[in-house]
């Protein structure tokens, strides 16, 4: 083979190549245009989505107390137990709350379930413990307790002589009395459960002699007050 032979066997060698390399980078190009097409860039909105569906905190919901005692019957004020409800991305979440009411009829502890979802159905709860008393069986202040045998045959005294009970004590009284007082502090004239006793121990000091405070009570077990009697 001549040497014009081979040097045209080169040229057309090298042309062969260089189209090869040409459809191999047409080819190329062709590829990365259809994948910057089909997967295009993700911009500040699809960002702020990506960051909302990977949310994995919950939101906070947070009780003033998580104990209460009610009397039978009496209404709840479910929301005024609750201090805040937050979300670390969405904030004040407290109208988005849930609960289920509860029947006050019924005597016993029973649980308010609170609970609150975000956007990204993150789910939190809190428990309030409810205990429902019947109407007539208040605790007794300290002095009650004390004397509570005497609370029957109280009741019946109270019954009997309403037509003879006494004024209001007077903050003024000083003198003591030489003979057996007994004076009465009724619920129908303004005192409290927590304040009867309270009035009743301070009138019994005023007068300076020794004497008890018991609780009075009517026929069906309901309160009426607190009675003074003196030694």
């Amino acid at each position: 083979m001549s040497d014009e032979e081979l040097l045209n066997k080169y040229h057309h060698y090298i042309k062969k190549r260089r189209i090869v390399i040409s459809l191999l980078l047409f080819f190329l190009i062709i590829i990365a245009a259809v994948i910057i097409h089909c997967f295009p860039r993700i911009s500040q909105d699809d960002s702020v989505i990506i960051e909302k569906e990977i949310d994995s905190t919950p939101p906070v919901i947070t009780l003033k107390t998580t104990n209460i005692s009610i009397y039978q019957n009496e209404a709840i004020d479910y929301l005024s137990y609750i201090e805040s409800v937050q979300d670390d991305k969405e904030g004040d979440l407290k109208d988005k709350v849930a609960f289920k009411e509860i029947d006050t009829s019924k005597i016993g502890t029973f649980e308010i379930i609170y609970s609150v979802s975000d956007s990204s159905n993150n789910m939190s709860q809190s428990k309030l413990t409810v205990e429902i008393n019947e109407k007539n069986t208040e605790p007794l202040p300290q002095e009650e307790n004390n004397n509570s045998s005497n609370s029957h045959s109280s009741s019946t005294s109270s019954n009997n002589n309403n037509s003879n009970k006494p004024q209001q004590p007077s903050n003024n009284s000083t003198t003591k009395p030489t003979t057996k007082v007994i004076k009465y502090f009724l619920f129908e004239d303004g005192y409290t459960m927590t304040n009867v006793a309270e009035a009743c121990a301070d009138e019994l000091k005023k007068l300076g002699v020794a004497g008890m405070c018991s609780p009075i009570q009517d026929s069906t077990g309901i309160y009426l007050g607190m009675k003074l009697e003196t030694n």
